[in-house]
Order: C-alpha cells, then structure tokens, then sequence
C-alpha cells in the first residue's frame, strides 16, 4: 500500500515512472478493462528484440507488435483521492512466434 501512494506522489510531482501491469486494472467509471482497452488499440510499430539464451531456450529474435494510449485507471476505493489517474499505458505482444517457442510476451497477463 505505501508503495502505490509512493506512486500516486510521484505522479504528482510530474516525474516520470514506470509501473509495470500485473492485473486488469478498471479504467475510470466506465466497465472498460485495461488489456480490452489496450487491445483494440492499432499496432503503432512493431520491432525485433534480442531474446537471449537460457537453459530452457535458444537465442533468438522476437517480434514485437506495440500498442499504447492514454487511459484513466480507477483508484482504489481505500484511497481518499477517487479522481481517475491519467497514465499513458503501453501494451507490446509478440508476433509470429516460432512453432515450439514460449510466447515472451505480453509479460504482465497473469491469466493466460
């Protein structure tokens, strides 16, 4: 809890920072989901990434497709400050993955 307030202050302040997703966070008052809203976005640009050896799998190169946009995540009804956080959310996914390769990414889904 005091990390997210840490956050909140941070955002306040105007510095940049990055949080990296780990649910489907609520977007404002609206029943709109965080990865639906990043879903539908275009594919701004896509990009190869060097994904390194391991000793579960090869190096290689992945594509990434990304999309983005500005949403307002809902703030948890335990905090006092309930206006809607405008953040700029950023979604990347792999694309044609190699048959027998693990998908690297979306990293933050937790469901799949």
């Amino acid at each position: 809890m005091a990390l997210v307030r840490e956050s909140l202050s941070l955002t306040i302040l105007r510095l940049p920072l990055l949080v990296r997703a780990a649910h489907d966070r609520s977007l404002d008052q609206n029943s709109e989901r965080l990865w639906q809203k990043l879903e539908s976005q275009p594919v701004r640009f896509e990009q190869e990434i060097k994904v390194p050896e391991t000793g579960k799998r090869k190096a290689r190169i992945a594509k990434i497709a990304v999309r983005f946009s500005k949403v307002h995540l809902r703030i948890p009804y335990r905090f006092d400050n309930r206006d809607p956080l405008p953040v700029y959310a950023v979604y990347a996914t792999e694309i044609d993955c190699p048959e027998g390769e693990t998908i690297m990414l979306p990293i933050n889904r937790t469901e799949d």
